[in-house]
């Protein structure tokens, strides 16, 4: 699993709800799930070409905050927006246009 440890917007910070943090994990080949301290959002995935290719993503429906439920909204439609990706040693970055969140690998 990776977790995240620093987001990116239009080359800015960007900060996460307070508390929260994204957690991504590829369970097994061509499947990936994804939290933020919220729902879990999941599905099957395609990581060729560089590319992170979401083609059915489901995702819980808990009762969170307002905040964390947009925030999962938010991460939804960065994973659709077909990021690229990159990964070096135990550090992971998933990044768009606007957007880059740095994950590093936690093994606990």
């Amino acid at each position: 699993m990776f977790v995240s440890t620093a987001v990116t917007k239009d080359g800015a910070p960007f900060a996460l709800v307070p508390g929260s943090r994204v957690k991504l994990d590829f369970t097994r080949p061509g499947k990936l799930r994804l939290s933020a301290d919220c729902n879990i959002l999941g599905g099957d995935v395609d990581v060729s070409d560089g590319r992170i290719t979401v083609s059915v993503m489901g995702m819980t429906l808990k009762g969170c905050s307002e905040e964390l439920t947009a925030q999962d909204e938010w991460l939804a439609a960065v994973l659709t927006a077909r990021p690229f990706w990159e990964l070096s040693g135990p550090r992971l970055r998933i990044s768009t246009d606007e957007v880059a969140i740095e994950f590093t690998e936690d093994v606990a």
